[in-house]
């Protein structure tokens, strides 16, 4: 006498593989959204007093995603931008700011959304 199981496991790839696409999208709307909030956060937290709001409107956000990394870039657009980085000791930097707020907010985001 013999016993045995058979498991067709298509049905769980299948599903398998629309939890990963659900996962990724998830992932990217959280990138997105905190790049907002990082942007408008680097927009009216800048220390500088503004001349032509060049710099100020200048501040933006990108995500993108290479192969399983996503990747958020923040930076200036005016040519001074790095300037107002790195002078006085950084006493008018924003992007470093920006990269704290996101780090502090991100993993809370990212965990609300997989719960």
């Amino acid at each position: 006498m013999s016993s045995g199981m058979s498991l067709d496991t298509k049905k769980i790839e299948v599903n398998l593989e629309k939890l990963d696409r659900r996962v990724v999208l998830n992932i990217a709307g959280v990138m997105d959204y905190q790049a907002t909030k990082t942007e408008f956060f680097m927009k009216t937290n800048a220390k500088w007093t503004d001349r032509t709001t060049n710099a100020r409107t200048g501040l933006h956000t990108v995500t993108k995603k290479e192969g399983s990394r996503f990747f958020m870039l923040l930076s200036h657009t005016a040519p001074y931008g790095i300037w107002l980085e790195v002078r006085f000791s950084g006493r008018y930097a924003i992007i470093l700011p920006g990269l704290r707020y996101t780090v502090k907010e991100l993993p809370r985001l990212l965990k609300k959304v997989m719960n």
